[in-house]
């Protein structure tokens, strides 16, 4: 019988270091799910970068070749010059808002990652308090397969000596 219940501990304590294990496994799986977003975001962000400054250059080097090539047109052209340079301006504005919006999402990323370290953080702690218990329960099984196995000698002796005196009344 309470083989039986150090079985069922057994087992129970097993079941719980899969449950344990698992959900190791689905943390480090989250956490490098987390990593790839946020390589893919930085990833997004530059390119979006990169875009708008190849396209800025891109015009500014088309501007400047039409000043150089037609120096008789210059007056006419400052007036165009003027437009570009307010598309230069709200392009920037609009860069310089697109960036602080980026830096919004990437401190909320910073912050969901932080957040998920701290989870992590406490999974690995309460692991280790569940190795702590099941080391505690293994101590505790041994110290009660050593009293069944005292106890079982001694039910054995005291079977040896009934069976002598039964032996020794028949006769």
């Amino acid at each position: 019988m309470e083989e039986q219940i150090l079985e069922e501990n057994k087992k129970v304590s097993l079941s719980e270091l899969a449950k344990i294990e698992v959900s190791i496994s689905e943390s480090r799986a989250e956490l490098e799910k987390l990593k790839s977003e946020e390589e893919e975001y930085f990833n997004i962000r530059e390119s979006k970068v990169k875009e708008l400054i190849d396209r800025v250059l891109k015009e500014s080097k088309e501007v400047f070749n039409e000043i150089v090539n037609h120096h008789t047109e210059l007056s006419s052209f400052s007036n165009r010059l003027n437009d570009f340079k307010e598309e230069v301006i709200k392009t920037s504005q609009y860069v310089n808002k697109e960036s602080q919006s980026l830096e919004n999402r990437t401190q909320d990323a910073d912050n969901i990652l932080n957040l998920k370290l701290i989870e992590l953080d406490k999974i690995k702690k309460d692991i280790q308090n569940n190795k702590s218990q099941i080391e505690s329960d293994k101590k505790e099984i041994e110290i009660l397969k050593e009293k069944l196995r005292i106890e079982n000698k001694i039910l054995l002796d005291k079977r040896q000596a009934f069976e002598r005196a039964w032996k020794d009344l028949k006769k």
